[in-house]
C-alpha cells in the first residue's frame, strides 16, 4: 500500500514562502497606489462640493419675478455615459438657460477658478465641447474621476437621493437639497410626490475603485462636507 505524506518538505516550504513574497511585492504597492488615488479623488470631490456651496451662497438665485428661480440653483451631478467615455465623472452647473437637467449648455457650467478657459465638467451633454472624448473638450479632465483616479462606482445614500438621481444642490443659505431641480414645484417641495427636498439626514457619497471604497459626508442644514476617517478595502 502507498504511503501518503502528511507534511511538506523543506524545499516545498521555501518555494511557498518565495511565491507568497513575490505576490506581496506585486500586490502591496498596487493596493497602496489605489488607496492613494481613491483618497485624492475623495479630497478633490470634497473641495468641489464646497465650491458648489460657495457659488450657491454668493450667486443668490432668489428672484420673485421669476417663477422658476429655484430650479436654477448651483448643482453637482455625477454621471457615467458615452459623453464621459463611459467612466464616472461629475459636473458643476446652474440651469440658467434650458431648465433641462439632461441637457446642460456649456455656458451653464461653472468655470474652473484655477483656469478660467476651462469648465468644471468631466464630460456631459451632447455638445462636442462637453464630450470628454472630443478633441475640442473644454472641461477639466480631473473631474473625470474614472479616468483620472480609477473610480469604478459612485453611489448616494437614500437620505440624499431621489430615484436614481446622483445630484444635489445648495440654496442661498448653503443648505443641501436632493434630486433633480426640474422636479421641484416650489423652492423646497415637490408637490407631485408630496416630498420635501431639503436633506435632513447625513448624506453619504460612496466612491469605489474596485479594491477600496470611502465615504464623503454632507451634513444636513449646514451643508458641511467632510471625509470618512477610514478606507474600506477588500
Amino acid at each position: 500500500m502507498r504511503k501518503t505524506r502528511d507534511a511538506f518538505t523543506m524545499l516545498e516550504l521555501v518555494m511557498i514562502i518565495v511565491v507568497v513574497g513575490i505576490l506581496a511585492a506585486v500586490m502591496i504597492p498596487r493596493l497602496n497606489n489605489e488607496k492613494t488615488a481613491l483618497t485624492n479623488a475623495a479630497k478633490q470631490i470634497v473641495s468641489h462640493i464646497r465650491y458648489t456651496q460657495h457659488l450657491a451662497m454668493n450667486d443668490d438665485k432668489i428672484n420673485t419675478s421669476d417663477s422658476d428661480w429655484f430650479k436654477k440653483r448651483w448643482t453637482l451631478v455625477f454621471n457615467k455615459n458615452a459623453k464621459t467615455g463611459n467612466t464616472w465623472a461629475y459636473t458643476i452647473y446652474s440651469e440658467s438657460v434650458t431648465l433641462n437637467p439632461s441637457k446642460v449648455d456649456l455656458i451653464e457650467v461653472a468655470k474652473n477658478p484655477l483656469d478660467p478657459s476651462r469648465y468644471l465638467t468631466g464630460g456631459f451633454d451632447n455638445t462636442a465641447n462637453m464630450n470628454y472624448t472630443s478633441n475640442s473638450f473644454l472641461g477639466t479632465k480631473e473631474l473625470n474621476i474614472g479616468d483620472k483616479y480609477g473610480i469604478t462606482d459612485v453611489n448616494l445614500s437614500a437620505s440624499c437621493k431621489v430615484t436614481t438621481s446622483r445630484r444635489f444642490s445648495f440654496d442661498h443659505l448653503g443648505r443641501p437639497l436632493k434630486g433633480d431641480l426640474a422636479g421641484y414645484e416650489t423652492p423646497y417641495y415637490d408637490v407631485n410626490t408630496s416630498s420635501g427636498r431639503l436633506i435632513t439626514n447625513s448624506c453619504n457619497i460612496t466612491i469605489s475603485n474596485g479594491s477600496c471604497s470611502t465615504n464623503i459626508i454632507i451634513e444636513p442644514e449646514t451643508g458641511y462636507v467632510h471625509l470618512s476617517n477610514a478606507l474600506n478595502c477588500i
